[in-house]
């Protein structure tokens, strides 16, 4: 094996019981970041990575394998907090936050299809308490005074399509699901 040039690292990845071992290749850059992984051994396949030079934040992927080349592109908010990715133009995915800065919808694209999914919170809290996109719908229960689910229904439109009840021993250690007959 040939020695790592100057500011390179060689990893040695892990293998399953039989596999050769890969190496890999490993850029660093001044600061510390990952620049590119290669295959130390054929350089048939890497990855590349760019970083925003204000925030330091990972905002591209590049991808060389099997002949082929793609981009999965990363986006952040005023905030810093991850605001979607991209792959081309055929696959995006975006975030939103609420007031509170807290999760609060996913948007995707897939070949033009657009779908949303908004999330909602237990009144005063974090926990959450749902989805909806529309048309399926996921809602969870909890405890009045405690953050301990109580259950979790799942619905296509008006149609409930099931419903789990979670039963609790003393000191709140999980005791069984119950899944009532529809």
């Amino acid at each position: 094996m040939r020695p790592a040039p100057v500011g390179h690292r060689r990893l040695a990845a892990p293998q399953a019981h039989g596999e050769e071992r890969k190496v890999l290749l490993c850029l660093g850059g001044g600061l510390g970041q990952t620049e590119a992984v290669s295959d130390a051994q054929t350089f048939l396949s890497a990855h590349h990575f760019a970083y925003d030079p204000a925030t330091l934040a990972l905002t591209a992927e590049t991808i060389i394998a099997a002949g082929q080349t793609n981009v999965l592109t990363r986006t952040q908010d005023a905030l810093g907090r991850p605001s979607g990715l991209s792959l081309g133009s055929d696959y995006s995915v975006g975030y939103g936050y609420d007031s509170l800065g807290r999760f609060h919808s996913v948007t995707s694209s897939v070949f033009s299809v657009l779908s949303v999914a908004h999330y909602s919170y237990l009144p005063n809290s974090d926990l959450i308490s749902g989805w909806s996109n529309g048309i399926l719908q996921t809602v969870r229960s909890f405890e009045s005074n405690r953050s301990l689910i109580t259950a979790v229904e799942n619905r296509a439109g008006s149609d409930l399509i099931s419903r789990f009840d979670y039963a609790k021993r003393a000191l709140s250690a999980f005791r069984g699901l119950q899944e009532p007959r529809l």
